[in-house]
């Protein structure tokens, strides 16, 4: 079973639509009043990639 949401480190990571334009799947990802948009390769999220967008991108936002 494919996952298109997932809890990690307090954020929300969301495919709101499965569809891939350009090879890509757009993910939102969200936490209190911040969000962000990531296009990935992958059909389907998971910790690992979470994990990778958060060390990469969302980490900025911590206190």
């Amino acid at each position: 079973m494919y996952r298109t949401r997932i809890e990690w480190k307090g954020w929300i990571f969301e495919i709101p639509d499965i569809e891939q334009r350009f090879g890509k799947t757009k993910v939102e990802v969200y936490k209190n009043d911040i969000e962000e948009v990531f296009y990935i390769e992958e059909q389907y999220l998971s910790e690992l990639i979470c994990n990778e967008l958060y060390d990469k991108y969302l980490y900025v936002y911590e206190g």
